[in-house]
């Protein structure tokens, strides 16, 4: 999709949608996307507290768990 979260909005979802206790990814992905699954380059990920507010702000995790990494040398 060409804007973040469209996938979201265009997918099963049925409104109001309840997303306490779930998960957000936000993921880098490729050009072209031919899979319909997260790529591996997720730098945000955290789940939703099953008490958040409606229309609360939420904070983010930096994921440095997943983020591939490398070293060069000379």
């Amino acid at each position: 999709p060409p804007f973040p979260g469209e996938d979201f909005v265009q997918g099963d979802a049925s409104f109001p949608t309840n997303l306490r206790g779930g998960k957000v990814v936000v993921s880098v992905e490729p050009y072209p996307d031919n899979s319909p699954m997260p790529f591996i380059l997720k730098p945000l990920v955290d789940y939703i507290p099953t008490d958040a507010s409606v229309h609360s702000s939420l904070s983010l995790s930096l994921n440095q768990n997943d983020t591939p990494m490398g070293t060069v040398s000379r």
